[in-house]
């Protein structure tokens, strides 16, 4: 006869090994994706600037290098701010994009707009934010993978996969258009891009990495062994 903590095991291992095969096996079907191999005028963006120079290019990172003074700017939109990529009619967008700020950078900005509502985020170098409240984290201490979610009228944040609780109610907006770079003309700014990415088909949360659902399985085990 089962004792109640097999049972408690098998239903755990159930539990977890669907959710490692998910993790392998199920993500996102991006519709685009610009990867930084190319500058991102021949990959479709168009480029805004004041003074300073475009975007450099080297080892598939994308530097937007807003540092030549307070007064200058340089981001990038898709198709000139014209696009039908962003649709709000379909209630769903996810975008995803993997970026590290420049110890020595002032804000950077990204938004995406839905032809409905504008969601923006501010980079500092210890936070992520639009409107309060911010995620308080390092952002220039390496490459780290932001995605907005975006259904119902409002967007929530994960950052390397991981929920942050940020909630983005989004600002009422009839634009549909993705911006990224230094869009502000009263700081210095400089980034480094890897990859941006969205599909306007499902809204869909990042999946915990197999090294985290194992994690998971261990701590769950040693709480019911201690139950016991």
């Amino acid at each position: 006869m089962k004792t109640k903590r097999t049972r408690q095991f098998g239903l755990l291992f159930v539990v977890l090994c669907g959710l490692l095969v998910s993790s392998v096996s199920a993500d996102v079907v991006w519709e685009k994706s610009y990867d930084a191999n190319t500058d991102p005028i021949s990959w479709g963006w168009t480029q805004h600037r004041y003074n300073g120079n475009g975007a450099i290019m080297g080892s598939g990172i994308c530097t937007i290098d807003a540092m030549y003074k307070d007064a200058n700017y340089l981001y990038y939109d898709f198709n000139g701010g014209n696009t039908s990529e962003f649709d709000g009619t379909s209630g769903t967008t996810t975008i995803e994009f993997r970026m590290k700020l420049d110890a020595a950078s002032g804000p950077h900005d990204f938004f995406v707009a839905d032809g409905s509502k504008k969601y923006d985020l501010t980079f500092s170098n210890t936070s992520v934010g639009g409107p309060d409240p911010a995620v308080m984290m390092d952002t220039t201490d390496d490459f780290h993978i932001y995605r907005i979610v975006i259904q119902n009228s409002s967007a929530d944040l994960y950052i390397d996969n991981n929920p942050t609780g940020y909630y983005h109610p989004g600002h009422s907006s009839s634009v549909n258009d993705v911006q990224w770079g230094d869009i502000r003309t009263d700081y210095k700014s400089k980034a480094y891009w890897d990859y941006i990415r969205w599909t306007n088909s499902e809204a869909t949360p990042p999946i915990p990495e197999p090294a985290t659902i194992a994690m998971m399985m261990i701590g769950a085990a040693g709480l019911i062994c201690r139950k016991r």
